[in-house]
C-alpha cells in the first residue's frame, strides 16, 4: 500500500468487498503511512510478482495509472522496486503478500495480509520464515533496471490495447 495510488487501493478494496464506509477510512490512513516515504532517512524495496502487475485492478487506465506511480517512486532514492517474474522459479512469496519492519534498535516485525485485514507478527518463531523467505524471492527478482523496463512495456501494452 506504500506505492498504490489512491484510485487504486479504492478500486482494490471494491473489488474485494470492503464496506464504503470502512474504505474510506484505510484510504486515509493509507495516505498518511505513503507519507513515510518523503523520509530520506527511511528505505523501502518492494518485491512484486509479475501477475499483480498484469491484473487489471478497477480498469485499464486505474492499473496503467498505478504502474506509472511504481515508476515515479522508484526514482526515489530510498525507494527500490524490483518485479519477481510469473516465469521464473517458485518461490516463498507466492504463498502470500508480507511486509518486513526493520528498526535500528529493534527485532525485525512482519506484516502479513489477509482478505479483509493483517497480522503483525513479532515473535522470532513467527517472524524468521519470512526472513528466511526474503533472500530466496530476492534471488528469483530481476533487477532494478530490468523491473522498470519490465513495467514500462507493460504499461506501453495496456494503453495500446486501450
Amino acid at each position: 500500500g506504500l506505492v498504490q495510488t489512491m484510485d487504486y487501493s479504492r478500486a482494490s478494496m471494491t473489488q474485494h468487498a470492503i464496506a464504503d464506509a470502512d474504505i474510506e477510512v484505510r484510504l486515509t490512513a493509507r495516505l498518511r503511512r505513503q507519507q513515510t516515504l518523503q523520509r530520506t532517512d527511511l528505505s523501502y524495496s518492494a518485491l512484486i510478482g509479475e501477475p499483480a502487475l498484469r491484473t487489471i485492478v478497477g480498469d485499464p487506465s486505474i492499473q496503467a495509472a498505478q504502474l506509472r506511480a511504481l515508476l515515479a517512486a522508484a526514482k526515489r532514492r530510498n525507494v527500490s522496486v524490483r518485479v519477481v517474474p510469473a516465469a521464473g522459479q517458485g518461490h516463498p512469496g507466492q504463498l502470500g503478500a508480507f511486509m518486513t519492519l526493520w528498526f535500528p534498535s529493534e527485532h525485525p516485525i512482519v506484516h502479513v495480509e489477509m482478505a479483509t485485514s493483517g497480522a503483525f507478527l513479532d515473535k522470532d518463531p513467527q517472524v524468521q520464515p519470512y526472513l528466511d523467505a526474503l533472500p530466496r524471492i530476492e534471488a528469483v527478482a530481476l533487477s532494478g533496471t530490468e523491473s522498470l523496463r519490465l513495467i514500462a512495456n507493460i504499461v506501453r501494452e495496456m494503453e495500446a490495447s486501450t
